[in-house]
Parts: C-alpha cells; sequence; structure tokens
C-alpha cells in the first residue's frame, strides 16, 4: 500500500496530511504528523481506526476532534479510494436520480 495525502479544512484551518501505511507484525497501521507529532491508527476490536501512540512529547494541545476526523478520513480513503481520484467514491446526489426524477 503506497503513501497518500489528505487534504482538508478542519475548524477553518487548511490541513495537509502524509498518511504512511506500514506494516507491523501482522497488521498495517499508519502514521501520520499531526501538529509536529508522530500519529499511529490501528484498527479497533470494532473495526474502525483509533489513534493509539503519540509518540515522544507533550501531545495535550492535539484537538482529540482533529484526531477522529482524520481517522474518519483515512477510512473514507481506503474504502472509496480517495477524493482527488476520479471515478472513485459516491457520486453526487445529482447523478443518482432516476431519469425523470427532480435534482436535488
Amino acid at each position: 500500500m503506497d503513501k497518500f495525502l489528505l487534504k482538508f479544512e478542519y475548524n477553518g484551518r487548511p490541513h495537509i496530511l502524509e498518511v504512511q501505511p506500514v506494516m507491523q507484525a501482522y497488521k498495517v497501521v499508519f502514521k501520520v504528523m499531526i501538529e509536529q507529532h508522530e500519529i499511529i491508527y490501528e484498527m479497533d476490536e470494532e473495526g474502525g481506526l483509533r489513534a493509539v501512540s503519540y509518540g515522544e512529547g507533550p501531545t495535550k494541545d492535539i484537538d482529540a476532534g482533529l484526531l477522529a476526523d482524520v481517522a474518519t478520513r483515512i477510512e473514507d480513503h481506503l474504502i472509496n479510494g480517495g477524493p482527488e481520484e476520479p471515478g472513485k467514491g459516491n457520486p453526487p446526489a445529482s447523478d443518482t436520480n432516476k431519469p425523470g426524477e427532480p435534482g436535488i
């Protein structure tokens, strides 16, 4: 699995984060630098991603909502192939209408 970029805004601040998949023993984890801290995401018991390691240094200044948002975006990338890749992911709502139905 290749590394990929997440480009998004969170609380009005733009973020461009590189996500590096890394094989660890029998599983893949995802390393991400967030606010100068290495965050490691791994699958939890329910199949979702969670931040499990914050590396070294204080991390109390990292917004927990940002950590959760990044986890959701990584999951979306894995499922849909990422929003930057044309032809992947969910089509716009207007494309899902049947002929003759009004657009949303």
